[in-house]
């Protein structure tokens, strides 16, 4: 089921990373992606956590060699910008499952997992996080399965050894036995549990004279400035490569499966991340500060209709967790359920309808930090405020705040009145923004 990963080839590009403008990561666009789905189609979302955007070649990366990622954008509707609205699990769990933003107070009515059992469909949750079984939301699914594999001590020999690859091993064999209707969750901790790629794999991506690649097997946590030493840095940077290796060598054995699966042709597949992981942008390495940087919170997006065919379809606009509601619901042909002032349906982008469904995303993170996110700018609320111009800045690297005071203000007074609406429930995501900031300053 796992194949042999070959090396990437000797003539490696930069590490300086993504290139998102890249002629060879803007892939054709022609035709209608949805021509092919079937109504009624069974549901199988896959969230892996700590999957870094920049170093997914669909998203622009060059450097680490991601072929089945790029097969699986190619046969994807890619949603270049998604942002989740915050970094916990709960609150990412209750954005996906009921439609809520984090600052909608209100319950929610019903969960997916609720509407599909209503409706007579099999409904699956699969982690191997505890945290995500034991949600009280976990409950709206029929059956809550925690996927146990042992942690490991010392780095793999080969993909098929890897803590990864134990796991999709499991959830491949649970969906092997599942009949039609199911809706099937699938959440993993992804690249934030362990790090067992084989030592070669993660060598392979060391230039000539770069310091030996990170052995060890705990996810490192610390921090990383500009006055320690960039062989920390550069030694993290090659294991953190070679895990991303071992988790394309999983999505092609699920990609090499689903082909022969009897039940993908009436099966929609939707990959995304659940966030992603600071690799010394900001000063840390590691999942434990998870500061509101596009480095955690700008994550992989993809919906594949069925049959699984070329495609190669990009939508720009701004795109949330809590939109997959929403979506699923209409994709499965199950009546719209209102549940949320925030979230939308993302069909209406895929047929081309609209060109965005929001202007304006906010976000939440620990202790009550907030950002917001609008096609020209991604503002953070701290002390001091910081301001990027997106999408020309797209790591977050050079703070502006102090040359456009005023849209810093007109940003604050927004994000007070977003939260002060998103709680009472009247807040429009349809509100027409100021031109000041939509448009991407000259």
């Amino acid at each position: 089921m796992f194949p042999e990963i070959s090396p990437p080839p000797e003539d490696k590009p930069s590490k300086a990373g993504s290139d998102p403008d890249s002629a060879a990561n803007q892939p054709d666009c022609s035709g209608n992606p949805l021509g092919s789905l079937i109504p009624g189609s069974n549901v199988v979302c896959l969230m892996v956590d700590r999957v870094h955007v920049g170093y997914l070649g669909p998203y622009g990366n060059t450097w680490i060699q991601t072929p089945n990622f790029d097969r699986l954008a190619w046969q994807a509707v890619v949603f270049d910008q998604c942002w989740i609205e915050s970094p916990q699990i709960g609150p990412f769990c209750r954005a996906c499952w009921t439609g809520r933003h984090p600052w909608e107070k209100r319950e929610p009515n019903s969960t997916l997992g609720q509407l599909f059992q209503e409706r007579g469909w099999r409904t699956v949750l699969l982690s191997d996080d505890p945290a995500v079984i034991a949600d009280p939301l976990a409950a709206g699914f029929a059956e809550q399965v925690l996927v146990e594999v042992s942690f490991p001590d010392t780095p793999a020999t080969s993909l098929e050894q890897t803590y990864l690859a134990g796991v999709f091993t499991r959830v491949l064999e649970r969906l092997e036995r599942l009949e039609s209707p199911f809706f099937v969750w699938i959440h993993l901790r992804g690249l934030g549990h362990v790090w067992d790629a084989p030592l070669a794999w993660r060598e392979q991506y060391a230039d000539e004279g770069d310091p030996p690649a990170y052995a060890g097997v705990s996810v490192p946590d610390c921090s990383f400035t500009k006055e320690d030493d960039p062989d920390l840095w550069l030694s993290i940077l090659q294991a953190y490569a070679g895990q991303m290796t071992v988790l394309d060598g999983c999505v092609e054995a699920l990609l090499d499966w689903w082909g022969t699966w009897q039940q993908a042709g009436r099966t929609t597949l939707i990959f995304g991340g659940v966030s992603g992981l600071p690799l010394g942008e900001h000063g840390w390495i590691g999942p434990a500060r998870s500061q509101l940087y596009s480095e955690l919170v700008h994550v992989p997006l993809m919906l594949c209709p069925p049959p699984l065919q070329s495609r190669a379809w990009r939508v720009l606009g701004l795109v949330e967790p809590v939109d997959l509601f929403p979506t699923i619901l209409e994709m499965a042909g199950i009546p719209e359920v209102r549940s949320s002032r925030v979230a939308a349906s993302l069909l209406p982008l895929i047929r081309e309808e609209k060109q965005a469904v929001r202007q304006l995303l906010c976000l939440e993170g620990f202790s009550g930090e907030r950002a917001l996110r609008t096609p020209a700018w991604f503002f953070r609320l701290v002390d001091p405020p910081e301001l990027f111009v997106k999408p020309y800045d797209f790591w977050d690297f050079n703070n502006v705040a102090v040359r456009c005071q005023e849209i810093v203000e007109r940003l604050t007074e927004l994000a007070e009145q977003a939260h002060r609406q998103m709680e009472a429930g009247t807040w429009d995501k349809n509100l027409p923004l100021d031109e000041s900031l939509t448009t991407i300053p000259e």
